[in-house]
């Protein structure tokens, strides 16, 4: 529920006249302002809904130019509280809710995906959504997620998170896989066994089948494994 405070408790309230009020769009429109200029730059398309004020709230009006700021603490990304205030003759100082919000187009789901099963291009669609929320991460291009295998059963119009996904093994134990030696400028190739999986970027063992010697490397390609001598 949205509600707002008023730091200085003004006893002669009921005595203000109209046309000495404090208008409440001049408020709500400063702390518009403030989030704008405080939003994070970026492509995204902000969204701001700044919180209606108690319809009682009578306040003088400022004979100088409204002040906002952001309260000490912290807040979160998408739900704010704007700090408006008149330094005049007759003080005052008054905290508004505000809801910050950023779309972009990030990749969701088509349909449901089964645990287990590899995403392709018709399993995810781009749509605009508000990432504000989204602390857990989220993908923006196919390239990202396309050939990663489903961690778990996932829901038609669901964005895709990080934690959603792992990476198709790129070597599968048992294989066989290229050794890739390096040592200085020089590279060797040498015929290999996995004798563990992996995906690109992990270590994997694999067993020289000239030396039979089990050595560590990290997977590269598909059946390509680089070690260092």
């Amino acid at each position: 529920m949205l509600f707002s405070f008023v730091v200085l408790s003004l006893s002669t309230q009921g005595e203000i006249r109209a046309a000495d009020l404090q208008s409440h769009d001049s408020i709500r429109e400063s702390v518009r302002a403030h989030a704008e200029t405080s939003a994070p730059e970026s492509d995204a398309r902000i969204e701001i809904k700044v919180g209606m004020l108690d319809k009682r709230l009578r306040l003088h009006r400022c004979e100088q130019a409204l002040e906002t700021f952001a309260p000490p603490g912290r807040q979160s990304s998408n739900r704010q509280t704007v700090g408006v205030r008149c330094t005049g003759s007759k003080p005052w100082t008054i905290y508004v809710p505000v809801t910050v919000s950023q779309y972009v187009p990030i990749l969701v789901t088509t349909h449901q995906l089964q645990r287990g099963s590899t995403v392709g291009q018709a399993d995810i669609q781009l749509k605009d959504k508000d990432i504000s929320r989204l602390h857990r991460g989220y993908f923006k291009t196919p390239a990202e997620v396309v050939g990663k295998i489903v961690k778990r059963t996932t829901q038609a119009n669901q964005v895709l998170l990080p934690s959603q996904l792992v990476a198709a093994n790129a070597i599968k134990k048992g294989s066989l896989v290229t050794i890739l030696a390096k040592t200085g400028g020089i590279q060797v190739r040498m015929k290999g066994k996995a004798l563990s999986s992996g995906a690109v970027g992990e270590r994997v063992q694999v067993k020289n089948l000239s030396s039979e010697r089990k050595i560590e490397g990290i997977v590269v390609g598909s059946d390509l494994v680089e070690v260092s001598l």
